[in-house]
């Protein structure tokens, strides 16, 4: 793929939670952009997904870069109308999703 199909999204994430996404990427053998694009093509194109809004954050927030293809942005795109929210709340409530599945995988691989 060319880099003209990449498109660079900036993410606003609250800080804890980055470090979070850090530390469960690490331990997956992932990035966490890698981990965001993962999830959001294996989460966001399933209808029995229900994305939580809710979770409250500090206001201090980490800057990160989401490179993504076309079909990804589309899937990302689509999220947003379905959840009438904006890319980075879209990608906020699917980061705790990660961090709660991936503890799970991680206490299973454990195990």
């Amino acid at each position: 793929m060319s880099n003209n199909n990449i498109i660079s999204l900036t993410i606003r994430l609250p800080h804890e939670l980055s470090e979070q996404l850090k530390q469960a990427s690490k331990q997956l053998g992932t990035t966490r952009t890698g981990l965001i694009r993962s999830a959001i093509h294996d989460f966001l194109t399933k209808d029995e997904i229900v994305l939580d809004f809710s979770p409250m954050y500090s206001d201090k927030s980490d800057r990160l870069t989401l490179n993504v293809n076309q079909v990804t942005r589309n899937i990302l795109e689509n999220a947003c109308l379905k959840y009438n929210q904006s890319a980075n709340a879209v990608v906020i409530a699917l980061s705790v999703l990660i961090l709660e599945r991936s503890a799970k995988w991680l206490q299973l691989a454990g195990n």
